[in-house]
């Protein structure tokens, strides 16, 4: 069962995500993203079927907590949020819109 601290926590990382403040990055696995605070704590977000999950690890790569999606449903939030960061999905949209924009019909 999750913790005040760790709903409180995934909802600050949501926050944060949604206002660009927090930078996330594809690892090398599919579906999964990293973020690192201040060099000290970093933050795994992944998918695997049909559950989300994040994970806290500190600077010595120790596993500090992880939660999933089925204990605190925002983490399905915060890794799409993510996702989207991560992958330049916003960019990418822009870019087509912008092509199909100019294409003359």
């Amino acid at each position: 069962m999750a913790t005040e601290k760790e709903f409180k926590l995934v909802e600050q990382l949501l926050d944060k995500t949604r206002r660009r403040s927090i930078a996330w990055e594809p690892t090398a696995k599919n579906d999964e993203f990293v973020s690192s605070l201040g060099g000290r704590v970093s933050f795994i977000l992944g998918a695997w079927r049909s559950t989300e999950s994040l994970t806290m690890k500190d600077d010595l790569d120790r596993v500090l907590l992880t939660v999933d999606s089925d204990s605190i449903p925002l983490v399905s939030e915060l890794y799409a949020e993510a996702r989207r960061v991560a992958l330049k999905v916003d960019e990418s949209l822009d870019s087509v819109l912008d092509q199909l924009g100019r294409m003359d019909v």
